[in-house]
């Protein structure tokens, strides 16, 4: 087994893959459409959009699967995303990369590989959109190029995805304002569940066209084939008639070996004719009968030849006037004559058919195509519209941020907010001061862990875990501890910023450093 090596841009290509907040999410019927079209169209058992983390490759969809993630250097996907192309392993036991790989020695037991690179438009590679089989094949033209088209749509629900969350950050906003968002998240969600739900039907009806045609053009040839053999039968009825006449006058023993050869390619154009699964019964009795005149035709012509040697020219000439009045040979013409006629109508019916359906569906086609374009223009105004108003709404905050940042950096006290759970939210210039600590280094940390006392550690905890709007701590002094294990008694003065429901999401602190006023009163 040979591992595939790290892509160039591995770094910026797992920060992008993270970014997208996608790994570890639950199963989603947009992706797992897709995943059901690819192994439909390809015909494989199992079908998945794999992602290559850092040391695993996880399955966003899978059919055909139980597994939700494999290591990443036994990954089939990991050569994948090192291709610019569809990556195909035709036979993984003839290959040295893959032959005595756990996943083809063992369960899942691949024979066949298909993978298209999910290439995102900065140009990293996610992973792929692949099919698998546990037997050797290939696929056809039309397969990898269906299978490619998928895998683009998946590369555009993942960024998507990306965008949105991009989206989903702003600092210190109100629970109520997340309403708008969540509204239009939905919209987004409906719009492009039905875009890719018309896709994957626009995929699969082409999918069945295309096999339609193939079956059709099979046909079409299979007819044509059977009009050439009976072409060729009449053809060498008429040299037989010649043959006889020429063998009457001449007696010469070379014109029988030429109708040997004849009467034997008419024999066997007829058991081939007669073994066509694809004829009609009654194209089948037809040749029956055809085949049973050649025999009489076959008996005339050894008796007209056993007749010209002993009795001569005279005798030989009578009986071939007879046989001529007979005509077993022209029985034959005459009977597949309505044969070629019949396949040359079923032919003329199987071409109306095909280019009266081809000019139905296409208005179809092209309305289905506008109401996707629709759709998706439609997403992406949507899109744009929302990025807009949240950028503007960014910009306006950010400003807000930064004058608030000024006005609390310029209050000669310590000001501090926290979240209902005890993480420090912000933390002003005066608090670095006293504390030693900078905002950065105390961000997000519950503050307990930084300042408080030990002993005092345990019953914080647990008023914060019992926080209420209506028994709120406004006003108390104690002690934190500085970076340089110093004590400063700190006089707080607390406010609670109240949701829409009444409850508490931050708690600004407001603090005033009284340790050395309570050593002079002492």
């Amino acid at each position: 087994m040979i591992p595939a090596p790290k892509p160039a841009d591995e770094s910026a290509r797992l920060a992008s893959l993270q970014q997208c907040k996608i790994l570890d999410t639950t199963p989603e019927r947009g992706f797992d459409d897709i995943t059901r079209l690819a192994a439909y169209i390809c015909q494989t058992p199992i079908a998945l959009v794999s992602l290559i983390d850092r040391d695993r490759q996880w399955f966003k969809s899978k059919v055909g699967l139980e597994a939700t993630e494999t290591p990443r250097n036994l990954a089939f996907c990991a050569h994948a995303i090192l291709q610019s192309d569809v990556f195909i392993v035709p036979d993984a036991h003839q290959d040295e990369r893959f032959a005595d790989n756990p996943l083809v020695t063992g369960d899942p037991y691949v024979r066949f590989y298909a993978g298209v690179p999910l290439i995102s438009s900065e140009g990293h590679a996610f992973g792929t959109l692949c099919a698998i089989d546990r037997v050797p094949r290939e696929l056809t033209p039309e397969q990898i190029s269906a299978l490619k088209s998928l895998a683009h749509q998946v590369v555009h629900l993942i960024e998507l995805r990306r965008n949105l969350a991009d989206l989903d950050r702003v600092a210190l906003t109100r629970k109520s304002s997340k309403k708008k968002p969540w509204s239009f998240l939905g919209k987004i969600a409906v719009g492009i569940g039905l875009a890719s739900g018309i896709l994957a039907t626009i995929s699969f009806i082409a999918y069945q066209n295309l096999t339609n045609l193939a079956d059709t053009s099979l046909s079409l040839q299979e007819k044509h084939e059977t009009l050439d053999k009976l072409n060729h039968v009449l053809q060498d009825l008429r040299e037989i008639d010649i043959i006889r006449h020429r063998y009457t006058l001449t007696g010469r023993d070379n014109e029988l070996a030429s109708y040997n050869n004849i009467i034997g390619n008419i024999r066997q154009t007829a058991k081939d004719l007669a073994q066509d699964k694809s004829s009609n019964p009654q194209q089948q009795e037809t040749i029956r009968t055809v085949s049973k005149l050649v025999s009489e035709i076959d008996t005339e012509t050894q008796r007209l030849v056993a007749l010209r040697k002993t009795r001569g020219l005279e005798a030989a000439r009578q009986e071939l006037i007879i046989y001529n009045i007979r005509s077993a040979a022209s029985l034959v013409r005459q009977q597949i004559g309505q044969i070629y006629a019949t396949a040359e109508r079923e032919l003329e019916d199987w071409q109306n058919k095909f280019r009266a359906a081809t000019i139905d569906s296409a208005p179809r086609f092209l309305g289905v195509i506008a109401i996707e374009l629709g759709i998706f223009l439609a997403v992406f105004y949507l899109t744009y519209r929302e990025i807009t108003k949240r950028q503007n709404t960014e910009n306006y905050l950010e400003q807000e941020r930064d004058f608030t940042s000024a006005v609390l950096d310029t209050v000669g006290s310590l000001v501090i907010v926290l979240d209902p759970d005890g993480r420090i939210v912000r933390f002003n210039r005066y608090c670095e001061i006293t504390t030693g600590y900078t905002f950065e280094e105390v961000r997000h940390k519950y503050f307990w862990d930084i300042f408080l006392l030990p002993e005092e550690k345990d019953a914080v905890k647990a008023e914060f875990a019992s926080l209420q709007s209506d028994d709120f701590p406004s006003s108390y002094a104690n002690y934190w501890v500085t970076r340089y294990d110093d004590c400063r008694l700190i006089s707080w003065s607390n406010t609670a910023l109240l949701d829409r429901d009444n409850q508490i999401e931050y708690i600004i602190g407001m603090g005033l450093d009284i340790t050395k006023s309570k050593r002079v009163e002492k």
